[in-house]
């Protein structure tokens, strides 16, 4: 991640796939979001990877822009922002 006074950006979250919709993912966004509780996070992801925008979704980010061709490949970024609550 990286924080600055008013947000923070996460730039990469993962689990193993043996831990894949357990939960793990979720628990470690919350945990962020009581660590900076009053911050504003960005991230961006790959168009494609509807497992994650789901995820980000359900814990509370909505997308911000869209980004065509913004991937090597061609791929579409989706740039989301989550509030704080």
């Amino acid at each position: 991640i990286c924080e600055t006074p008013w947000e923070v950006e996460i730039f990469r979250i993962a689990t193993l796939p043996n831990y894949h919709r357990l939960g793990v993912a979720t628990f470690l966004l919350h945990s962020l979001f009581q660590e900076f509780p009053r911050k504003d996070f960005f991230l961006e992801l790959r168009e494609n990877n509807k497992t994650a925008l789901n995820l980000y979704q359900k814990v509370g980010f909505g997308i911000l822009e869209t980004r065509k061709n913004y991937y090597p490949n061609g791929e579409t970024a989706i740039l989301m922002k989550r509030k704080p609550n």
